[in-house]
């Protein structure tokens, strides 16, 4: 198997090229959930218009950015990843390896602190998966739970887990088990997911909560920003995000290469709307580099108003 994967020092063949061209086309017509695309995909996404991208980082470049010009869709793209590729082939189970990944992170939250008149200021980069970091993460906010305002900053978060999503929402929102997301998949089944059941003395519902947003926020991160804005928990403050709203998992192809495709698309129950190309709107847009001196200004506004 790793001996037949194509590193980037070897160059793909043209029956290689091929084979690769009708794997994409095969899984895009099995599993990509806006089918009105998929005849589209496989009508422009031609191998003879990859041969001469031999190189597999160059090819992932290429196929990529056709894919991206065709159907607009941030969570449809190929990555060249042979140990993804291997693993996911062979059914291997990598949760164990990806949580000490995730926990040396401090799964996504790599800075806490108060600033400013004892505002939490969170820096929260990617939503890991909360199998073995619930406790963590509930006893992290418990410790700013006497804070006067809290400000999440996710200007370059990707995204990452829902469950992670669930969590945050059972610790900000008030009541239990909130309708928060309601997923479509391509089979007809729907899936409406609930913000978990948090007990009261970890919940965080009272304080002004305000969110750092970019063009890089993407997935997850626009989802919990999504959910909040439109239930007037937070103030989103920065640019609009990604517009990345479907979810979406890998699919192994041959030579070591991997095709993440959209499988479900996404509404908040609330609006039932997505942000799927639209990206989440801040309640106050502003250069994102400002965003933290404006939240900060705003949360001492407030309180000398109060």
């Amino acid at each position: 198997m790793l001996s037949s994967i194509a590193t980037n020092a070897q160059l793909l063949s043209a029956p290689q090229i091929d084979t690769l061209i009708e794997e994409i086309n095969k899984s895009v017509d099995e599993h990509y959930v806006i089918r009105e695309k998929v005849a589209l995909i496989k009508d422009s996404i031609l191998a003879q218009h990859y041969y001469s991208y031999a190189v597999p980082d160059t090819l992932v470049i290429k196929i990529n950015e056709d894919v991206e010009r065709i159907v607009h869709d941030k969570h449809l793209f190929m990555q060249y990843k042979p140990d993804v590729a291997y693993n996911l082939i062979h059914h291997i189970n990598i949760y164990s390896t990806q949580n000490k990944r995730e926990k040396k992170l401090h799964y996504g939250f790599t800075k806490c602190s108060i600033v400013s008149k004892n505002i939490a200021y969170f820096k929260f980069d990617f939503f890991a998966d909360t199998r073995n970091a619930d406790k963590k993460i509930l006893y992290m906010f418990r410790k700013y739970k006497s804070s006067s305002a809290i400000i999440i900053d996710m200007r370059n978060n990707l995204g990452g887990s829902g469950t992670m999503i669930q969590l945050l929402c059972g610790i900000f929102l008030k009541g239990t088990k909130n309708e928060i997301l309601q997923i479509s998949y391509k089979d007809g089944r729907k899936i409406t997911l609930k913000s978990y059941e948090i007990p009261s003395g970890y919940q965080l519902t009272e304080q002004p909560l305000y969110l750092l947003c970019s063009k890089e926020t993407y997935s997850a991160a626009e989802a919990f920003a999504f959910i909040l804005k439109n239930r007037n928990r937070a103030i989103v403050i920065g640019e609009t995000t990604a517009g990345g709203g479907n979810v979406a998992g890998p699919h192994a192809l041959s030579n070591g290469f991997v095709l993440t495709i959209p499988a479900g698309t996404i509404v908040d129950p609330v609006t039932n709307t997505g942000w799927e190309h639209s990206g989440v709107t801040p309640n106050l847009v502003i250069a994102p580099e400002h965003a933290l001196e404006k939240a900060i200004e705003l949360i001492r506004q407030n309180q000398q108003a109060q």
